[in-house]
């Protein structure tokens, strides 16, 4: 008698995860997420946060060329999986696969007289 409830203890013992397993509903939102937790970051948010652009220096005759995570670029180079499409005066614009998105730059950008061999703010 003994040894029967013995195995009966055991192979339940053994069976409960396989039978619990069945009945989990894993469709629960995170308990440990806050009930105001930040939405996630669009495509043009997120080059935003990564992409820090420092400085935008016009050239003139020799073109444009950005400052970006302390990288020189111009247009045509990739940074970070973006490509710098075009540099203006006031932002430069990114894209990734065929999408621009518009990055703002801060008021650090410089013109370049060449005549004059001084940088203008």
């Amino acid at each position: 008698m003994y040894r029967q409830a013995l195995l009966l203890s055991l192979s339940l013992f053994c069976l409960t995860p396989l039978l619990a397993e069945e009945s989990r509903d894993f469709n629960f939102p995170d308990p440990l997420r806050p009930f105001n937790a930040p939405s996630p970051l669009t495509p043009a948010e997120e080059a935003r946060e990564r992409l820090h652009l420092q400085a935008i220096v016009m050239t003139g005759s020799r073109g444009a060329y950005a400052v970006i995570n302390s990288q020189p670029v111009g247009v045509g180079d990739e940074v970070d999986g973006y490509r710098i499409l075009q540099i203006h005066t006031d932002n430069v614009l990114l894209g990734r696969n065929t999408d621009g998105q518009p990055v703002i730059i801060q008021p650090h950008s410089l013109t370049f007289d060449s005549e004059l061999n001084r940088s203008e703010p």
